[in-house]
């Protein structure tokens, strides 16, 4: 009779556990898509969930377990919705919203290379707009998803042109994940902000076949606002910094990213993470994982050397830049003091 008990305590209990919910919509060019499939994947495991648009192309997924979840949709149709940041955390209580936009899902087609390097192959095709090329895109390559397709692919194109056409060439054989950017706020580099065009292609991983060219267009929509990179990261562990961007003269500066380095050597490749731009009141909020030691600082612009005139500092409270930051614990008052980069001439 007990363990009847024990079993029927355990039930209640799981009943009554704060579930997770989403609702979303799914748009194509601009209108509602309705009938469209929405997959949502737990990344740790366990049972998924799939809805359906209505007629406004809006969904709902409810009674969900909390935790990670890898976000997708397709249909109805040749259409597929592009991905925003996967994976997204559904916290217990408050319904998460989940906006998608809807591009032709292009399948890569193949042809034999003339004199291919052994072991190499290419990819080419357009890059379009609603139907329309797109000028000064960047196509890039990864090897994986692990780091967010952020920062410089393994190889990128350079910048299509009226046609909207695009080649990389001497790529070795492999798959790939291809995304194509076109950035509209100066310096042409860093994160996509809001009114930038994106596109992440349906057919990811794309094979590139020995001594063969594969054939693929890739479809862009527009970036509708601006997100923190990493705010999924902070729901899910708790770990990360609060404070503020000053100058010398403590007075909060505007238009500075707050990034973050596992390595000391800071500067060298993407950093682990990093934030929006900060407000007028010099604010930031920066997650930071499973937490450990990491090297702080800010800047103006985003990849590059720093530019005469720009924003550039580090965290000053120990003299490598360094902070130690649990896991599970959010440090506040933690400031990043930023100076203008003097001309070197």
């Amino acid at each position: 009779m007990r363990g009847w008990a024990l079993l029927l305590v355990g039930a209640i209990l799981s009943a009554c556990a704060p579930r997770a919910a989403v609702r979303g919509r799914v748009m194509h060019d601009g209108s509602p898509l309705a009938g469209a499939r929405v997959r949502l994947e737990p990344t740790n495991g366990g049972a998924g969930a799939e809805v359906r648009t209505g007629p406004d192309g809006r969904f709902e997924a409810p009674h969900l377990p909390p935790g990670p979840y890898r976000v997708e949709a397709r249909g109805p149709g040749p259409l597929a919705a592009i991905p925003g940041q996967n994976p997204v955390y559904l916290p217990p209580g408050q319904p998460v919203w989940i906006g998608l936009q809807a591009v032709p899902a292009e399948s890569p087609t193949f042809a034999l290379l003339a004199d291919a390097e052994p072991g190499f192959g290419s990819i080419a095709g357009r890059v379009l707009h609603r139907g329309r090329p797109v000028e000064g895109a960047v196509v890039s390559l990864y090897a994986d998803e692990s780091r967010g397709l952020r920062g410089p692919g393994i190889q990128d194109s350079f910048p299509t042109g009226p046609d909207g056409a695009y080649v990389i060439e001497g790529v070795l054989a492999g798959r790939y994940w291809v995304v194509a950017r076109k950035r509209l706020h100066e310096g042409g580099m860093g994160p996509v902000r809001k009114g930038d065009l994106y596109g992440i292609a349906p057919a990811n991983p794309v094979p590139i076949r020995d001594g063969q060219e594969t054939r693929l267009d890739i479809h862009l929509v527009k970036k509708e606002r601006d997100t923190a990179p990493d705010a999924g990261s902070l729901e899910l562990t708790g770990t990360g910094v609060r404070g503020r961007v000053v100058d010398p003269q403590g007075r909060p500066v505007a238009g500075v990213y707050v990034f973050a380095y596992r390595n000391r050597t800071i500067g060298h490749g993407m950093p682990d993470f990093r934030t929006l731009p900060t407000g007028p009141d010099g604010r930031f909020e920066l997650p930071l994982g499973e937490g450990g030691l990491f090297y702080l600082g800010g800047r103006e612009n985003s990849g590059g050397s720093p530019q005469p005139g720009e924003w550039f500092g580090f965290y000053e409270g120990s003299p490598d830049h360094g902070l130690v930051v649990p896991r599970g614990r959010v440090l506040e008052g933690v400031e990043i003091v930023v100076k203008r980069v003097l001309d070197g001439g």
